[in-house]
C-alpha cells in the first residue's frame, strides 16, 4: 500500500528527457498529495521544459543540468534521496557503447562519497530500465531464435547494459537495487500496465512503462523486489508491432556489423539538419 507519511519523499531522476524518462514525470507529478520532491538531473534544462513546460513553475521540481560523468553534480544531486530513478539508456546498436557502465561507476563514486560523509546515511532505492533479456525467467520463455536475434541486433546497447547492472548490483551497501525489464517498448496509446516478477508479454507502451515506474517508486509494497518486468495489458496483440520490432533489429544488425554505417548515418543526420528535414 502507499505509505502514508506527511514526512517528504525526495526522488532523484537520470534521464528524464528521454522517452521512458519523460512518461515517467507525468504520473510521479500527478501524485501531489503523496508530498514527493522530484530533483531531476539532465544534461539540457531547455529540453526538458520544451518536454514538460508547465514544470518550470513547479515547486515540487527541481531540475538540475549536468552529465552522468560529474560525480561532484551527482553526489549533490543524490543528497538526501530516499529513491533515485534512472531511465538512461541507449537502443542503438554502437560499437564501443559504455554510456550506461560509465554512468554506473559514477553513481556508485557519487554514493559512497554520501556514506562516508555520514555514519547516520540511508541507502536509497534505485529503480533502474532494464531489459527482459536480461531475466533469466523471462529469458527462457524466449524462443531460441528470437533471442538470439535480439541479442545479436543490440549487442552492444545489451553489452553496456549489463555491465552497469554488474556494477550497480556490486554495491548493495549503497543501494536496494531493482531492474525494470520491459519487453518491446513501442510508441502507442496505454492499454494499462501490468507489474509481474514470472512473465511479460511481447510489449509495453511508452506511457504505460512510465505509470509502472511512478509505481514502483511510490509504492511500500515493491521494496524487497529485485527485478520486475512491466508489460501492456494489450501488449500481446497479434500482427499489431511485429513489423516494428523487426525492422529495429534489421536495423540493429546493418548498425552493429556494417562497415561505415555510423559516419554514414551521422552525415545523412547533418544535411537533413541543415536542411530543416
Amino acid at each position: 500500500m502507499m505509505e502514508n507519511s506527511s514526512l517528504q519523499t525526495t526522488i532523484a531522476f537520470l534521464g528524464a528527457t528521454g522517452r521512458t524518462g519523460s512518461a515517467t514525470l507525468g504520473p510521479l507529478l500527478a501524485n501531489k498529495d503523496k508530498h514527493v520532491q522530484l530533483r531531476t538531473y539532465v544534461r539540457s534544462k531547455a529540453k526538458l521544459l520544451r518536454l514538460l513546460p508547465e514544470i518550470e513553475n513547479d515547486s515540487s521540481v527541481e531540475i538540475r543540468e549536468g552529465q552522468l560523468d560529474n560525480v561532484k553534480n551527482l553526489t549533490e544531486c543524490f543528497r538526501g534521496a530516499s529513491i533515485i530513478i534512472c531511465t538512461v539508456g541507449e537502443n542503438q546498436n554502437i560499437p564501443g557503447l559504455c554510456t550506461l557502465q560509465g554512468a554506473a561507476r559514477c553513481i556508485v563514486a557519487a554514493l559512497t562519497t554520501l556514506q562516508e560523509e555520514d555514519e547516520n546515511w540511508s541507502k536509497p532505492r534505485f529503480i533502474m530500465l532494464s531489459a527482459a533479456p536480461e531475466n533469466p525467467r523471462f529469458r527462457a520463455a524466449m524462443p531460441a531464435p528470437v533471442l538470439w536475434l535480439l541479442h545479436t541486433a543490440f549487442y552492444y546497447s545489451y553489452a553496456d547494459l549489463s555491465a552497469a547492472q554488474d556494477i550497480l548490483a556490486a554495491a548493495p551497501q549503497l543501494m536496494s537495487l531493482l531492474l525494470v525489464q520491459p519487453p518491446g517498448i513501442v510508441e502507442d496509446e496505454p492499454t494499462g500496465h501490468e507489474i509481474s516478477t514470472e512473465s511479460v508479454r511481447k510489449t509495453v507502451t511508452y506511457a504505460d512503462l512510465g505509470s509502472a515506474f511512478a509505481e514502483l517508486a511510490l509504492e511500500r509494497a515493491y521494496d524487497e523486489l529485485h527485478a520486475v518486468g512491466v508489460s501492456s495489458k494489450g501488449g500481446d496483440v497479434s500482427g499489431k508491432y511485429e513489423f516494428e520490432l523487426l525492422s529495429r533489429m534489421v536495423i540493429g544488425l546493418f548498425a552493429g556489423y556494417m562497415p561505415g554505417y555510423w559516419p554514414a548515418k551521422r552525415f545523412i543526420d547533418r544535411i537533413r539538419g541543415a536542411l530543416g528535414w
